[in-house]
């Protein structure tokens, strides 16, 4: 029963330092990838498109074309210009 006792203890005491070991190799593992600075320098942010606004119930966005004159539609499936929205210089009538 002595013996038992001894072996029991031993085997927990190896448990104990293996777990232990384990939890500290996975904690530094993953300091070295979540750190502040790269918190607040963004690397965790989600990514966004900029320029790029979807029309509400349709495959399309607009966008401001490259030099700053006119507002296009572009699809999403193709990526061709489908349409001018607006463009500098063309005036809309009033009714009013």
């Amino acid at each position: 029963m002595f013996i038992h006792n001894k072996i029991t203890s031993f085997m927990k005491k190896i448990f104990i330092v293996c777990a232990a070991f384990f939890l500290s190799a996975a904690t530094a593992i993953a300091a070295n990838d979540l750190t502040i600075k790269a918190v607040m320098g963004g690397d965790f942010s989600p990514r966004r498109i900029y320029g790029v606004n979807p029309l509400a119930g349709t495959d399309q966005y607009a966008s401001i074309s490259s030099d700053g004159k006119r507002i296009v539609q572009y699809s999403f499936t193709t990526g061709q210009e489908t349409a001018v929205l607006f463009s500098e210089g063309v005036r809309i009538s009033s009714t009013t």
